[in-house]
């Protein structure tokens, strides 16, 4: 009777310490999936170098122009 005793109390702290890491973990993983995609926004005036500013200039441009491809549908013929 007293091993179980003894057994209880280090069995408890260990479930509450996995039950913490992972809602902390999923509260993160939320955080860094709502920031990405609803946030997140690279300013190209931001950037310091000027290869980085091209960079990111084309890259917005490559965006809006593959959203507007996936826009005229797939029966649309190039």
């Amino acid at each position: 009777m007293g091993s179980i005793c003894e057994a209880l109390p280090r069995i408890k702290p260990r479930w509450i310490i996995a039950t913490v890491v992972t809602v902390g973990l999923a509260i993160l993983g939320y955080a860094n999936i709502r920031f990405y995609f609803f946030r997140y926004y690279a300013d190209p005036d931001s950037l310091r170098n000027g290869r980085y500013k091209a960079a990111q200039t084309l890259y917005e441009e490559q965006t809006t122009q593959s959203r507007y491809m996936a826009s005229l549908g797939s029966a649309y013929a190039s």
